[in-house]
């Protein structure tokens, strides 16, 4: 629709004539006062345009006046010009661009909109708080399932080792308790000399057994026997300070000897080729949480391992600084590339292929150090391979697994 109109007034402001575009734009104004129209804040301006008008030359009409005016679709803002004409005023006029109308409208229209982005915001507010929890749940099904995983290949190593003096230790049982059935039936023969007739027959012929030979191997049967089930006895104690399910929280503890059970069971799946060199400084305990270093220490033996396998050189040491405690583990494989040094402590990151695990075990070691005030790096080896370097400091309160 044209936004320019025509009306006539009289004197007194009473609109005698409009066009239908006047009547469009205020719904019929003819008969109206024109100030009836207007926008209450400029209804004073009626009057002095409408005196500005009559004053003007009929050829030329009054200078242009902007004055808001109300319409069934919202105020707007119109540009009118008069001149006297037979008696009344001629006024003409044209909708201005941006008026009131159009800013009520645009007003409405981004409240709405505003309204639709508050929802939307909210909404997706709501999907960013579920994911992220959801994240952090399968962040933490991750971490558990790659330290079950480390578990598993671990308790898989041990029950091998496990299995070959407990083998030991029933084979030796069971000859212990043969000799040890002979021994007493060869006492028992002692025994009823003199009192059971050809009881010297019996001994004499039972000493003529071969067996009788190794009644006298009892004693170191049964001392292997016993050494087998010692080192399967020391395996658990291992694991059990390895795993330490009843401190979880950080407590004072030998470092060294801690290290030591950890690295026994460590060596369960370290390659018959590969050398293992243990350097441990005996210490003043340190307060840490015993399953986070042990985990971090295990998983960079075993990653050590087997850099160097088939034929080379793990080496772990312990070193008191004074302000903590220095793990290193370094081996002869083919070390780490500088520009990969940061790389490979990122989660998920791995470089073994899908086979390899998730790539967690770097990443939960220097967790684990940093949990304590730690920090672990790596660098180069003088043996040739990667140097890991696990710091934990003194007087340092740890936070609970």
């Amino acid at each position: 629709m044209s936004t320019e109109f025509a009306l006539e007034c009289d004197r007194s402001g009473l609109v005698v004539w409009a066009d239908d575009r006047a009547n469009s734009l205020v719904a019929d104004i003819a008969g109206r006062r024109l100030d009836d129209a207007v926008v209450m804040e400029d209804r004073p301006k009626v009057g002095s345009f409408l005196e500005a008008a009559w004053a003007a030359d009929e050829g030329q009409g009054s200078a242009s006046w902007e004055i808001g005016i109300v319409r069934p679709s919202g105020p707007a803002t119109v540009r009118l010009r008069g001149a006297p004409r037979l008696g009344h005023v001629l006024i003409v006029g044209s909708v201005l661009p941006g008026d009131y109308g159009l800013l009520a409208a645009d007003a409405g229209q981004l409240m709405q909109e505003l309204l639709l982005l508050q929802r939307e915001s909210e909404r997706q507010r709501r999907e960013l708080a579920e994911a992220s929890e959801a994240l952090r749940q399968a962040q933490a099904e991750l971490v558990q399932g790659e330290q079950l995983r480390s578990l598993g290949l671990l308790v898989a190593s041990v029950a091998h080792e496990v299995n070959n003096p407990l083998a030991f230790a029933v084979a030796g049982v069971e000859e212990a308790d043969r000799l040890a059935n002979f021994a007493l039936s060869l006492l028992t023969a002692y025994r009823s000399n003199g009192s059971t007739p050809g009881a010297l027959d019996l001994i004499a012929e039972m000493e003529a057994d071969p067996e009788a030979a190794y009644v006298d191997d009892l004693l170191g049967t049964l001392a292997d026997a016993r050494d087998g089930l010692e080192r399967v006895r020391t395996l658990v104690l291992d694991l059990r300070t390895f795993v330490r399910v009843d401190e979880a929280e950080g407590k004072p503890i030998d470092l060294a000897a801690t290290l030591r059970a950890t690295l026994r069971i460590g060596r369960t799946a370290v390659m018959e080729g590969v050398r293992v060199q243990v350097e441990l400084a005996d210490m003043p305990p340190l307060e840490c949480a015993p399953a986070r270093v042990n985990q971090a220490v295990l998983n960079l033996f075993t990653n050590a391992a087997r850099a160097a396998a088939p034929k080379g050189t793990v080496r772990v040491r312990l070193y008191e600084r004074e302000n903590g405690a220095v793990v290193e583990v370094d081996d002869s494989g083919p070390g780490v590339p500088e520009e990969m040094r940061e790389r490979i402590f990122e989660p998920f990151y791995t470089t073994k292929g899908a086979t390899g695990g998730l790539g967690l075990g770097l990443h939960l070691a220097r967790e684990a150090a940093r949990a304590q005030h730690g920090d672990l790096t790596v660098g180069q080896s003088e043996l040739g391979g990667a140097l890991f370097t696990l710091t934990l400091p003194r007087s340092t309160r740890v936070p609970a697994l």
